[in-house]
């Protein structure tokens, strides 16, 4: 199969690009502060909100060979993007962005026509 064109229904996407689905993904709700946020020196923590309830998705693959590892990172990497994915029982469309991605291993003889294999890939996508 033709990297970057997984069968599949369209419930994982960057910019209208199919990418491979998630084993399990995580999903987190956080909220964003100034950087004047902070503790004072009588203890007391104040806090000032720029966003409350930001999305996150950890998308992550038990194993990616280097070109699909680096074909996903170069649909996310430096910009904004429409993401699909399927939570909650529903599909969602969002703008986000991918501000980390991680991984564990790598094994150069396995899919080393394919930039060798990695393991334990994860995507964190933050909505705008």
């Amino acid at each position: 199969m033709p990297l970057g064109h997984y069968m599949g229904d369209g419930s994982w996407a960057v910019d209208g690009v199919e990418i491979p689905s998630p084993g399990e993904p995580d999903y987190g709700h956080e909220g964003l502060q100034t950087k004047e946020s902070g503790r004072a020196e009588d203890g007391y923590v104040f806090k000032e909100w720029v966003r409350d309830d930001v999305r996150y998705i950890d998308i992550t693959y038990p194993f990616l060979t280097g070109a699909e590892k680096d074909f996903i990172w170069g649909l996310m990497r430096g910009h904004d993007f429409t993401f699909n994915y399927y939570d909650n029982g529903r599909q969602v469309i969002s703008s986000a962005y991918c501000n980390k991605y991680t991984y564990k291993g790598y094994s150069r003889h396995m899919n080393a026509d394919e930039g060798g294999r990695y393991k334990n890939i994860k995507f964190r996508v933050v909505e705008n």
